[in-house]
C-alpha cells in the first residue's frame, strides 16, 4: 500500500509569443503535459493484483479544439466513412502553453471547464508473472527512440485502454492493446443533440523476440484504427496473427505495420532501427500516381544511444537519431468521394466541456511530428543520480505541408505524386481552415539544454533553455523567426 503527493509548479516564458503560439512550437519539458500537483494511492497483493489512482491539478492542454454551434445533422457525417467536417465553429483554444488551469474533477461546470480527464492516471492490473490483464487510464508508448515511436508514441496525456500481456519465456513477449477514442459523430453533433452510438479505437499487437542473451531484439507491431457507426465490433480484428488488416472494409479500419530491431554489441551501446508501412502497393495493384492507386505511406527511423560510466553511479550519455516520414504516412485513402479524418492515426480525446462547446485533443498517436517530416536530433548529457543531471540538445527538421487534418483519397487523372517533402496536396478539395493545399517546406533548428538539481532528497529544481529558429513558419514563405524559450520548475515529493 502506498499514498503520496507531489508538487511540480513550472514557470515558462518565451520572447516571441506572436509567431510561436502553438503547442508544437515548444521543445522543452513543458510539452509533456506534466501535472502541477498530484495525490496518488497504490495497492498491490503480491504479483497478482495491483491498482493505482491519481488526482491531479494539471495545465489545460493548449492545443484543444472547440466544437460548437452545430445545428444540423447530415447523413454524410454519420456514414460508415465518418467524414470529419468542421461544420459550425471549430476553432483552436488560445494557443499559449500555460493559459489555464483545471482541477480534473468532473463537478466544476460553473467554476471552470468540466474535465473528462478524471483521473488522468488510474488502472487495475491482475494476473500472474506470465499473463496479465490491465484496464485503466495512463500514458502509453512502445519501443525506443529519442523523439518517439512510429507506432505508438508518448504524445498524449493519457489513453483509456485495455491491455493483455504475455511474457511466459525469457525470449518472447506479446501484448495486445486497445485504446479508445471519440467517434466522429461526437464532433459533428456538438452538444450531444442526437443519439450517439459510434465507437472508434486503436488496436495493436506487439511481438518481441530477444536473442543472444538480450543483446539482439526484434519487434513486430501491427495495429489498426477501427471505427463502427453503430458501436459494433468485428471481433476478427482481435486476431493477433492477422497482419494484413487491409483485408477489412476500408471504411471501417486503417492499418499500420512497423518492424523494430535493436542491437547492443557492447555494454553501454545500443544501435536501433524501425520501419513503418501504412499503405504500399504490392504485385498487381496500381502504383502511384496511376488512376485508382492509393498514396504510399511509410517511414524509417535509425539511431544510436549509449552511456559511458565515470564514478560509481555517475555516467555520461549520448544519442543520435534520424527519422523520415513520407507525406501520406498515418493517412487514410478510401476513394475519390470520401475522406476520413477519424481513421488517421490521430487521437480524438474528449477533454473538456465548457457549457457552450466540447473541446477535443487531436494529436498524432505515433511519431509526434506526424507525416511529411525529415528530422534529426543529437544529445549529450551527464547524470549523477543522487545530485544533478544536465543535457545539451540540437534538433533540426524539414516539414512539408501535410498535417493531421490533410485530406487524402485514391489518385484520379492528372493528380501528381508528392515528393520526399510535400509542397502541394492534390487531394485537398474543401479548402478547410485547418488544411493546407499548397505551401513551402518549413525548416526548424533548435539548440539548447536542460537540467535538474536534487537540492534535498524530496526536492528537485529543473530548468530548460532553448533557442528556436524557423524558416517559412507554418509552411508560408517568410524569413526566419526566432524564439528564446525558458522554463523553470521544481518537484517536491511527500
Amino acid at each position: 500500500t502506498y499514498f503520496g503527493a507531489s508538487f511540480s509548479p513550472t514557470v515558462s516564458y518565451h520572447t516571441n509569443s506572436g509567431s510561436f503560439d502553438e503547442y508544437s512550437d515548444w521543445f522543452s519539458e513543458v510539452r509533456q503535459d506534466r501535472s502541477l500537483a498530484t495525490l496518488s494511492a497504490a495497492l498491490a497483493y503480491r504479483q497478482y493484483v495491483a491498482m493505482y489512482t491519481e488526482l491531479a491539478l494539471s495545465v489545460t492542454p493548449s492545443d484543444l479544439y472547440d466544437y460548437s454551434g452545430i445545428t444540423s445533422y447530415t447523413a454524410e457525417t454519420a456514414s460508415s466513412y465518418g467524414r470529419l467536417k468542421f461544420t459550425g465553429a471549430a476553432t483552436p483554444s488560445n494557443g499559449r502553453i500555460a493559459q489555464a488551469f483545471s482541477l480534473n474533477i468532473p463537478y466544476l461546470l460553473n467554476g471552470g471547464p468540466l474535465s473528462f480527464a478524471f483521473p488522468e492516471r488510474a488502472y487495475l492490473a491482475g494476473g500472474t508473472d506470465f499473463l496479465r490483464l490491465t484496464v485503466g487510464r495512463d500514458r502509453l508508448s512502445w519501443g525506443n527512440g529519442m523523439m518517439g515511436n512510429m507506432m505508438l508514441g508518448d504524445t498524449l496525456p493519457y489513453h483509456d485502454y485495455l491491455s493483455v500481456t504475455f511474457s511466459g519465456t525469457d525470449w518472447f513477449n506479446y501484448q495486445m492493446l486497445m485504446s479508445f477514442f471519440t467517434h466522429s459523430q461526437n464532433f459533428d453533433n456538438g452538444g450531444d443533440r442526437y443519439e450517439l452510438k459510434g465507437i472508434r479505437f486503436f488496436l495493436g499487437h506487439r511481438f518481441e523476440v530477444s536473442l543472444m542473451e538480450n543483446k539482439l531484439k526484434f519487434a513486430l507491431n501491427d495495429a489498426i484504427m477501427y471505427q463502427s457507426e453503430d458501436g459494433t465490433i468485428d471481433f476478427g480484428v482481435l486476431n493477433p496473427l492477422m497482419f494484413l488488416h487491409n483485408l477489412y472494409i476500408p471504411g471501417n479500419s486503417n492499418s499500420l505495420l512497423t518492424i523494430e530491431a535493436e542491437w547492443a554489441p557492447i555494454q553501454g551501446l545500443t544501435i536501433y532501427a524501425q520501419g513503418a508501412i501504412d499503405d504500399f502497393p504490392i504485385f498487381g495493384e496500381a502504383v502511384p500516381p496511376a488512376n485508382g492507386a492509393s498514396p504510399n505511406g511509410w517511414g524509417v527511423m535509425a539511431g544510436v544511444k549509449g552511456n559511458i560510466p565515470k564514478f560509481d553511479d555517475d555516467y555520461y550519455y549520448y544519442g543520435a537519431e534520424f527519422v523520415y516520414t513520407s507525406p501520406y504516412l498515418y493517412h487514410r485513402a478510401i476513394d475519390g468521394e470520401h475522406s476520413a479524418y477519424d481513421l488517421y492515426f490521430v487521437s480524438s480525446t474528449h477533454m473538456t466541456y465548457t457549457g457552450a462547446s466540447n473541446r477535443y485533443l487531436t494529436r498524432y498517436l505515433s511519431f509526434p511530428f506526424g507525416s511529411d517530416a525529415l528530422v534529426g536530433q543529437l544529445r549529450f548529457g551527464y547524470n549523477d543520480p543522487e545530485n544533478f543531471k544536465a543535457e545539451a540538445n540540437i534538433f533540426a527538421m524539414a516539414h512539408g505541408i501535410m498535417n493531421e487534418y490533410s485530406s487524402t483519397h485514391r489518385y484520379g487523372d492528372n493528380q501528381p505524386a508528392s515528393g520526399i517533402l510535400s509542397t502541394y496536396n492534390p487531394f485537398s478539395g474543401d479548402g478547410g481552415s485547418m488544411e493546407k493545399q499548397s505551401g513551402v517546406i518549413e525548416y526548424s533548428l533548435i539548440a539548447g539544454g536542460e537540467g535538474a538539481w536534487n537540492v534535498l532528497p524530496w526536492l528537485t529544481l529543473d530548468g530548460a533553455l532553448y533557442g528556436n529558429i524557423v524558416w517559412n513558419k507554418d509552411n508560408a514563405e517568410s524569413s526566419a523567426v526566432f524564439d528564446l524559450q525558458i522554463s523553470v520548475g521544481c518537484t517536491a515529493k511527500i
